[in-house]
Parts: C-alpha cells; structure tokens; sequence
C-alpha cells in the first residue's frame, strides 16, 4: 500500500507530513473532535458519478477526530439545510490509515483524487484529498465548485451559489 502525504502544502509536492495531533489537552483531559453524521447521507466513492449524473450533488470529505471537521460539519449542515441539500459524506479514514499514513482503499482513493472539472477545479480534488474538511460539489461526475478545509457560513453559501445551488 502506498504512503500518502498528509496535509501536503501544495499540488506535486510528495513531503510525507505527521498527522497532526486531533486531541487538545484542556486540565490534563484530552477531548476528542468528533462530529455528528446524522443529517449527512452516506456515499462510497464509487457512486459518485451516478448520483451527480441527474442532480448536483454536494461531497462532504471529512474525519472524526478532525477539529476543523467538527468545526466545520455544524456549519455544512445548517446551510445545507438552507439550501434544501442532502450532503452526502465519505469518512476519509476509511480510505486512509493516518496512524500508518497508507492508503487502505486504492481505488475509493484513486476515484476522488482523479475528479476532474475545468477552469480552476481542474485539480481541486486531486490538490486537496488528504486534507480535511474537503467540500466537493459535482455534476456530471465533473468538480464544479468547492472548498478546501475550514469556512464559516457564508464561504459555504458563495460556494454554493457560484456553483449554480439555489435556496
């Protein structure tokens, strides 16, 4: 299995990074960043190029134990919700190891890193998969918006609408 660069800091560059620390010491307790999935509709990798074939369809790539992942799902789920969108969610842990910095599920990783779109989300997919939060948006198995890691509400709505999403 390959080794994966974590948080790489740009596109072509293979720097192989430690993982950073998703617990925070507060009074000598350690607090884990974990989110809550319910309003997220499950997606393997996979499925992708049918389920944006009719409609375009938001990709939430995340994390549990992620902090800007639990930051960031409260505020994906809300506008969403405006927005009369079901997110759909892939747990990026379950195509990487990142205690062994391995990809564990070569072909879910190869179909999100080798999404195209044009113009500037030629690469975006590829350019970000292993940092997370990753925000997809596709139609017709083709990025056609997104965002790469953490924003509040209205970076997520100008995405949205720049996309062509309407509340």
């Amino acid at each position: 299995m390959p080794l994966v660069s974590i948080n790489s800091k740009g596109a072509g560059e293979e720097e192989v990074q430690e993982p950073e620390t998703n617990t925070q010491q507060s009074d000598n307790t350690a607090t884990s960043y974990t989110y809550d999935t319910s309003a997220f509709k499950a997606i393997k990798a996979s499925e992708i190029k049918n389920a944006s074939k009719s409609e375009t369809i938001v990709v939430l790539i995340a994390r549990q134990g992620c902090s800007y992942c639990s930051y960031y799902a409260p505020v994906i789920t809300k506008v969403a919700k405006d927005f009369g969108i079901t997110v759909r969610y892939i747990d990026l842990a379950t195509i990487i190891d990142f205690s062994q910095r391995l990809i564990t599920d070569e072909e879910a990783y190869d179909t999100l890193s080798n999404l195209q779109g044009s113009g500037e989300w030629k690469d975006f997919a590829k350019n970000n998969i292993t940092g997370t939060p990753l925000t997809l948006i596709i139609k017709n198995n083709k990025v056609v918006g997104g965002i790469g890691g953490y924003t509040e509400a209205d970076g997520v709505e100008t995405a949205f609408k720049a996309a062509g999403l309407k509340k």
